[in-house]
């Protein structure tokens, strides 16, 4: 029952099947009998019986067929199976209209930093195995690259990596990514596979079973990802980006935190298990501190950029220097830390006038209720001209 409750409408539905019908020669006759047999054909049935000799992968769909041999109707295909040339079955597709192809971002050549490299080896050596491993970065760190590598590095192995990321605005922002490693060419057939609740019910149902047979080597979705039908042995590697986002846990029945079902479904499955995150959870990051999981940090940034500067404020002493009064007080660096920033229209001498580490708003002692009321005296605090008058009658 519950995993049945896992599964998404669209697949318990099978919204988009079809019945497909293929055509192959039929096993019964060898290929030299029926090449004998074409010269004594009608012109249809010739053009049909020749398309599926020169094909090299069969069986072929009755319309590919149809369309290469210049026939426009079925007749001659019934005939051939009449007379036992051909064979016909069906088999089960899912059809879905896609608007536009996804949206492909260049593949940049990246050289891994040493903290990137030592990162990508540590959990590169448990690939094929249940382990986990806490990549400990700061945004802007390079956690992404290092998730491309051991993705490539699952795929030579025969198996299948799953990325799951927190929201669905990010999903396309990250399929972009691994579309452009991995499909860059933009082939009928991608290797990528996305699965969130933003496609249509027909889409879902055609890449969910994509995954269930076994024609994808990445896939990129949500949370309910997690759940994807992958064949027996064939998932590898599973990673939860940004682990630390409450976007995982599901508040509906059946409840369940993805990145607690990633981890036990990685030990299930012999797969390596990553999880991500620029400030981790405290339960991850006191089981990465505590041996249980393994602890990769990446502090600097590839692309050579500053880090923020971090200051701890000390609120309690701040208040006691705020003056007592009606105003509003921003807190800024104390003097000296920084160049003040320049604002127009201030007076000379202002922030030299307050204490070390404040700074004041001045607004209006209570603003008016009445619309028409307030704006000229905020017209004339901002020292703007009075607003044109206009007849109200």
């Amino acid at each position: 029952m519950v995993l049945q409750s896992m599964l998404p409408a669209a697949v318990k539905k099978q919204t988009g099947s079809k019945q497909e019908r293929l055509l192959d020669l039929s096993p019964e006759r060898t290929l030299e009998s029926l090449r004998d047999d074409v010269a004594a054909l009608p012109r249809g049935q010739r053009a049909v019986l020749e398309t599926l000799l020169r094909a090299e992968d069969r069986p072929l769909s009755a319309q590919a067929t149809l369309l290469e041999a210049g026939v426009r109707t079925m007749g001659p295909v019934h005939k051939l199976i009449e007379r036992g040339l051909v064979i016909e079955r069906f088999q089960p597709v899912v059809q879905a209209r896609w608007r536009r192809r996804r949206s492909r971002a260049a593949d940049k050549t990246v050289q891994l930093i040493p903290e990137q490299q030592r990162a990508y080896q540590g959990v590169a050596a448990d690939l094929g195995r249940f382990a986990v491993h806490l990549l400990h970065g700061v945004t802007g760190s390079g956690k992404t690259e290092v998730y491309l590598r051991l993705a490539q590095g699952t795929i030579e192995q025969g198996r299948t990596a799953l990325i799951l990321v927190p929201e669905i605005s990010l999903t396309p922002q990250t399929a972009g990514r691994f579309l452009a490693r991995f499909d860059p060419d933009g082939s009928q057939d991608c290797p990528v596979a996305v699965l969130h609740s933003g496609l249509t019910a027909a889409q879902r149902h055609q890449e969910w079973r994509r995954v269930a047979l076994g024609e994808i080597q990445v896939v990129v979705g949500a949370r309910s990802a997690v759940f994807a039908p992958f064949p027996e042995g064939k998932l590898g590697l599973l990673v939860v980006d940004e682990e630390h986002d409450g976007s995982y846990k599901q508040d509906q029945a059946p409840r369940y935190h993805a990145r607690d079902v990633a981890i036990r479904r990685g030990q299930l499955e012999q797969a390596t298990v990553v999880l991500g995150s620029a400030t981790p959870s405290l339960e991850s990051y006191h089981n990465a501190r505590s041996g249980r999981f393994k602890l990769h940090e990446l502090q600097q940034r590839p692309t050579g950029a500053a880090m923020p500067r971090v200051e701890i404020v000390d609120f309690l002493k701040a208040n006691r220097q705020r003056p007592r009064d009606r105003r509003v007080h921003l807190l800024t660096p104390p003097p000296g830390t920084r160049p003040a920033p320049h604002h127009p229209g201030g007076r000379p001498g202002d922030a030299a006038a307050q204490p070390p580490g404040i700074r004041q708003l001045h607004l209006l002692p209570r603003p008016s209720l009445r619309l028409d009321h307030g704006l000229p005296a905020l017209r004339h605090h901002h020292g703007l001209p009075p607003a044109p008058q206009t007849d109200r009658r």
